[in-house]
């Protein structure tokens, strides 16, 4: 029978400990991986200052709803132990309490959130790679738009990038998904931990009366900060405790050299002024679609 009775005699919160959940958590970090784009998006935001707080404030009660909410509900019906990695969740919960064709339930929604989440990677990069090009900082075939004004060609770089997971999968068949989930969620918690870094270099302008604190701030900042870049430190740092994670972090240390040596290669010819041209045409286009 469901009940907490299923956490508590089965070991409580940690039942492998703290160890299995910091290995377990760059998944979560893969899972959260795209939170990030309501601050692209904002370039597209007609008054960003009044809707950012919203989208923002909206996204986190979805996670403690959808997810956190999701989660505590499995954990309750049924034993951690009920749970296997050949099978989703999802499936063994609904199966678990009697409801016919799960698996084909979940497989519809998977299906359906996997398109979902490429499209919004695609949306995100193609953006991200048009705003680099037209600084300078990216190839000028990225700052393409096509008479949709959609980024065209940051989304068919990506999309070309993209297929290196193919030749992954061909060398390393049994390691691949793995490799590919901690990867992004490596890169996932750089990116984060980039945006925390810009943001303490922000507070530091803003104490020097360099620049304005908007209303809405981050809580407890700069400390919040500062933990947050241990936290994602120890959760990167514990891929070195599988074979597929230590292949994840020699492929993301080949990935920094690499943007290191593109940034040292092109930092010359780098036009920060036109960031704002770009922003403006976004902000056009958005109020346009």
């Amino acid at each position: 029978p469901a009940g907490l009775h299923n956490i508590a005699d089965n070991g409580g919160f940690f039942p492998e400990g703290l160890p299995a959940v910091v290995a377990l958590t760059l998944g979560v970090i893969f899972a959260f991986g795209g939170t990030e784009m309501v601050g692209v998006a904002a370039g597209e935001a007609k008054d960003a200052a009044r809707i950012l707080p919203k989208a923002i404030n909206s996204m986190i009660l979805r996670i403690f709803v959808f997810y956190v909410g999701s989660v505590a509900l499995m954990a309750i019906v049924l034993p951690y132990t009920a749970y296997s990695a050949n099978e989703s969740p999802f499936v063994t919960f609904f199966s678990g309490i009697g409801i016919p064709h799960a698996g084909d339930i979940i497989q519809v929604v998977v299906l359906t959130a996997a398109l979902s989440s490429l499209n919004a990677g695609l949306y995100a990069t193609g953006r991200t790679l048009r705003s680099m090009a037209v600084a300078g900082e990216a190839p000028k075939m990225a700052a393409h738009l096509n008479k949709h004004k959609v980024p065209s060609g940051g989304i068919i770089i990506t999309s070309a990038l993209g297929l290196l997971g193919v030749l992954l999968n061909a060398f390393l068949p049994g390691d691949a998904f793995e490799i590919v989930m901690n990867l992004a969620g490596i890169g996932i918690a750089g990116t984060w931990a980039a945006i925390l870094v810009t943001h303490l270099a922000f507070l530091r302008q803003v104490k020097a009366g360099a620049a304005t604190r908007p209303d809405y701030k981050m809580p407890g900042a700069p400390y919040t900060n500062y933990l947050a870049l241990l936290f994602f430190g120890i959760v990167v740092l514990s891929n070195l405790t599988s074979s597929s994670g230590r292949w994840t972090l020699a492929l993301f240390a080949v990935v920094i050299v690499m943007m290191v040596a593109g940034w040292y290669a092109v930092r010359g010819r780098i036009r920060g002024d036109l960031l704002d041209e770009v922003l403006a045409e976004d902000v056009e286009a958005g109020e346009e679609a």
